[in-house]
């Protein structure tokens, strides 16, 4: 059987782990099985063997298990495997193996010192051998796999019980190393893949502790686990090929990847270890150079953007955070999204951008429009709310969330035209809506409605205007338009333009539940985004406004738009420079690049695709 990594010792799985699998492997090709005479029965072998133990080794193996049970039944059970012809070596055979490691396993697993010595001294051995025995016979991969699932289940259960609040880590840890290491022995022996679960998870045992609680480990417990972790890793990823995605293997496993190797480098400062800190450098450097390198568009130049550790759990929390947007924000489709800033300084900036991202689930926008609806409820009773627009648009989405909430009080109708029929001269109709940042398209609404707006080529018509008499009788109606959120300058505009719109004065009136400042904008004095410096920002700033001019080309020429107005828009419409994310859409006032796709210079891939 090959060594499990090279033929350097300080690469090899086994150094870590005083268990000669080479010795275990000539063993099991060792016996002889012609003209041998097996004992077929476990019970009758068990009896036999132990019998031909002296008192020593009985006191020896007995030493590390109290009950004497469970230890002596898998040593027993091994030697028995290894006795067997090849014609009785069945699948129940090996799966009855298994069976009484897992009995050993339950009794093992409770994290004692002289239970990891059990484990490592007898345990790794006597698992690992029928099926290094196994590997010399004709055998059906169907059934070993289904021996090493078991194992699998086993090495998901350690984890868990490392996990938990009162575990003795050390013991625990050293314990599924070994386990682990057993498993990884027994896939190479058997040619079946290791499980790419099984790999991620036990990389996110790092990330799981605190800095401080994995430091207070020993240096040869780190080393043993990163060692592990880098024997697996080139199972996926061979040493000798350029990273490539693996099927299973995340981005953000192999950044637990690097955080481990880093770790590592760290463990191994000592003089004895030297060796062990340039094998782990070398393959951290190739993870930097090969999976998290940018490729810089301008000069081909390579830039590793290797982020810290805050800067990585800032990633993952992104994800966390965006992953209901309606085309979910997954790790890879971030990865896509920060890869094309193209350089360490901008990615690093990008992600403080992204974490001042105020993005609203359906919960908030809900609680929003029901405080003030609620509001209006004790002051005027029942409500009658129609919809801004058609019943497509974001309106309708919060027009649902608001009839789906606790108020009672509330009477939805199709139109207004159904909702002048449903209320009296001096009534109120209610219009709700998620934002209103611009002001625009609701004045676009009212001029549809009362026929003032003059409607060009490439417009959206919001409704179908009403009739005189209708007109009449919504003059002798108060409008209210509520927002979930309004820009302070949004509210001003339609307060003072709506009668312009063809509203009369005094009857209608602008409720927002939150107020957005139009003087803060993404890349102003004032910005929400904690710059590392006015460098940093101004840099962002241009690299946002090119991409957002490229993206909106197409736009342009369809709305007719001056080149004035279209570099004006560059950073959200009308400069605004939003940050804001509802999970069904994103307003054209947030930052273009965030929303809008395609390009004529790049295809930009936006992190919140829109439809239109």
């Amino acid at each position: 059987m090959k060594r499990l990594l090279t033929t350097t010792p300080f690469l090899d799985l086994t150094y870590h782990f005083a268990i000669d699998i080479q010795a275990l492997s000539q063993r099991a090709r060792a016996v002889s099985r012609k003209g041998h005479k097996p004992i077929l029965g476990f019970d009758k072998f068990k009896k036999h063997f132990e019998g031909g133990l002296s008192d020593l080794a009985l006191h020896f193996r007995t030493e590390f298990d109290q009950e004497g049970s469970s230890c002596d039944t898998l040593l027993t059970s091994a030697e028995f495997l290894r006795q067997l012809p090849d014609a009785s070596f069945t699948t129940d055979r090996l799966e009855e193996h298994v069976s009484r490691f897992e009995a050993y396993y339950e009794a093992t697993l409770q994290g004692a010192k002289a239970n990891v010595d059990s484990l490592r001294c007898f345990g790794v051995s006597a698992l690992i051998e029928p099926f290094l025995s196994c590997a010399q016979r004709e055998h059906e991969s169907e059934w070993t796999k289904k021996c090493v699932a078991r194992l699998e289940v086993l090495i998901k259960r350690a984890q868990d019980s490392l996990l938990s609040r009162d575990a003795d880590v050390p013991s625990l840890l050293e314990f599924k190393n070994n386990l682990l290491f057993a498993y990884v022995v027994i896939c190479d022996a058997l040619r079946v893949g290791l499980s790419a679960a099984v790999f991620s998870y036990h990389l996110f045992l790092h990330r799981a502790f605190s800095l401080t609680r994995w430091a207070s480990l020993t240096s040869q417990l780190r080393i043993q686990y990163a060692a592990l972790c880098l024997a697996m890793a080139q199972r996926f990823f061979p040493p000798e090929r350029p990273f490539k995605t693996q099927l299973g293997v995340s981005f953000n496993a192999l950044a637990d990847l690097r955080s481990v190797l880093e770790d590592a480098v760290g463990a191994s400062s000592e003089q004895s270890l030297l060796m062990h800190l340039y094998v782990f450098r070398w393959f951290l450097d190739k993870l930097e150079a090969e999976a998290f390198s940018v490729q810089n568009d301008v000069t081909g130049l390579r830039a590793l953007p290797t982020l810290s550790n805050g800067e990585q759990g800032a990633v993952v929390e992104l994800v966390r955070r965006f992953t209901s947007y309606r085309y979910p924000v997954t790790a890879n489709h971030l990865e896509t999204f920060l890869l094309q800033f193209g350089s360490t300084n901008r990615i690093r900036a990008t992600i403080r951008f992204l974490s001042s991202i105020r993005f609203y689930p359906l919960w908030q926008l809900a609680e929003a429009v029901e405080q003030i609806l609620r509001a209006e409820i004790s002051q005027h009773g029942e409500l009658i709310i129609a919809p801004l627009g058609d019943l497509t648009g974001s309106a309708s989405i919060i027009g649902y969330l608001a009839s789906h909430s606790r108020l009672k009080k509330l009477h939805f109708v199709e139109d207004v035209t159904h909702a002048l029929a449903a209320t009296r001269s001096g009534g109120r109709i209610y219009f709700v809506d998620d934002c209103a940042l611009s002001g625009t398209q609701t004045l676009n609404f009212v001029g549809d409605l009362v026929g003032t707006r003059q409607l060009k080529k490439h417009h959206t018509r919001y409704c179908q205007p009403l009739a005189d008499r209708q007109q009449r009788e919504l003059s002798r109606r108060t409008t209210v338009f509520v927002y979930c959120l309004a820009c302070d300058g949004a509210v001003d505009r339609l307060n003072a333009e709506l009668a312009v719109a063809g509203l009369s004065k005094g009857t209608y009136e602008v409720l927002p539940a939150t107020l957005e400042p139009l003087s803060v904008k993404a890349f102003g004095s004032m910005s929400p985004v904690p710059w590392a410096s006015s460098e940093e920002r101004d840099d962002l700033m241009r690299f946002c406004a090119d991409v957002g001019y490229d993206l909106l080309g197409e736009r342009a020429v369809e709305k007719s738009w001056t080149d004035e107005r279209r570099r004006e828009s560059s950073l959200g419409y009308s400069d605004f420079q939003k940050l804001i994310v509802f999970p069904y859409t994103v307003p054209k006032s947030t930052v273009t690049l965030l929303w809008a796709h395609g390009g004529s210079e790049r295809q930009w891939v936006p992190l919140f695709p829109v439809i239109n």
